[in-house]
């Protein structure tokens, strides 16, 4: 499989970094953390901007975040 890039928009709490998000995604689907999370950063506060960028190592690991997160109604 070839990695799998997603946009996750407007469900982001303003405190959650890269790492936080890396480590729940790893656990909640009980696989290794995305290869790569970035997170958008207000460059004047510091706080997140609610949105950002994962890399997943294949799409069906994505679709198992996506399904997951469809079934979920809090925050991250």
């Amino acid at each position: 499989d070839l990695p799998c890039s997603a946009n996750v928009a407007n469900f982001l709490l303003l405190t959650v970094h890269d790492t936080d998000l890396a480590r729940l995604i790893g656990d909640a689907i009980g696989h290794d953390p995305p290869s790569d999370v970035k997170i958008i950063m207000d460059k004047e506060t510091g706080q997140s901007k609610g949105y950002g960028f994962i890399t997943f190592e294949s799409q069906d690991v994505a679709q198992k975040c996506l399904e997951l997160v469809c079934t979920t109604t809090s925050a991250l």
